[in-house]
């Protein structure tokens, strides 16, 4: 299985198809992938990004999706298995694939297209290093200012987060940059009903499968005790995997508005809560 669509036939010439991307989206589209399947073969992935490596970078994610596709694919079955994304904003990109079966050709190959270097450390994980900048903080900046106007359309709007995946609240808190929003993020359901009790709150955003509470679980005891108290309905929208119709139906019965359906793009979730956010 892939973690992404890639490069068709007649791409791997070694030109230069440098394009900003975040990372910690390739990481959640990687966990999203391989989580399960690993799971049923007994083997549990970690995914980790370090301080300071999780900013935008210009490379080519595709190829760079593409060996880590080859890697995690062939896991040792003697361990686990851990992918961990390093490097500070002035300096290239490292990965490391602990837990896997030395790299195959075709990675070793790839890695050389990207001008890039693949080892082993002594611990026997694969080591990438990616000539992949971050990009510069003087163009954000200046982007930044050009689209205030427009690109904080949420200023003031106050959200609840809520995954059991620290990628995925990474990878929504990266789409929602620079939006204005501000954003509480907890891990399971119970958190989810505790926060709603005690904080300002303008919108859920819950993913359903959670431990100790799952998010439906947690909308229907935030219902139940809004109808109880009088309160008003906060807009809630499930963010999930599980999306066939008979699931998406039971969450329209459980109270949630709307839903989106991992993985999905940023304007999909802007466009989302633009729809449901309280007008004045």
């Amino acid at each position: 299985m892939r973690c992404v669509g890639f490069r068709m036939a007649g791409q791997d010439q070694d030109n230069d198809p440098s394009v900003e991307f975040a990372l910690a989206e390739i990481a959640r589209e990687c966990e999203d992938a391989f989580s399960p399947l690993l799971r049923d073969r007994g083997v549990h992935l970690e995914v980790a990004i370090a301080m300071g490596a999780g900013r935008r970078r210009k490379g080519d994610p595709f190829r760079l999706r593409e060996v880590l596709d080859l890697l995690l694919a062939n896991p040792d079955p003697s361990g686990n298995v851990r992918l961990f994304f390093s490097g500070r904003p002035e300096r290239p990109l490292t990965v490391e694939v602990s837990g896997v079966q030395p790299p195959p050709v075709r990675a070793i190959e790839l890695v050389g297209l990207m001008k890039g270097l693949i080892d082993q450390t002594p611990s026997g994980a694969a080591k990438l290093t990616l000539p992949f900048g971050t990009v510069d903080a003087s163009d954000t900046g200046r982007s930044a200012v050009r689209a205030k106007a427009v690109d904080a359309p949420f200023s003031g709007l106050q959200l609840l987060i809520a995954d059991d995946s620290p990628t995925n609240l990474m990878v929504i808190r990266e789409m929602l940059a620079n939006t204005g929003a501000s954003i509480t993020a907890v891990s399971d359901g119970a958190q989810v009903v505790e926060t709603w009790r005690t904080a300002q709150l303008d919108m859920l955003l819950l993913d359903i499968a959670m431990p100790v509470m799952d998010g439906l679980s947690a909308l229907r005891a935030i219902r139940a005790e809004e109808d109880q108290l009088g309160r008003p309905h906060i807009p809630a929208v499930a963010v999930t995997a599980n999306a066939l119709k008979h699931q998406l139906d039971e969450y329209i019965m459980g109270g949630f508005d709307t839903h989106i359906a991992k993985p999905f793009r940023r304007q999909e979730l802007i466009s989302t809560i633009e729809a449901l956010r309280p007008h004045p």
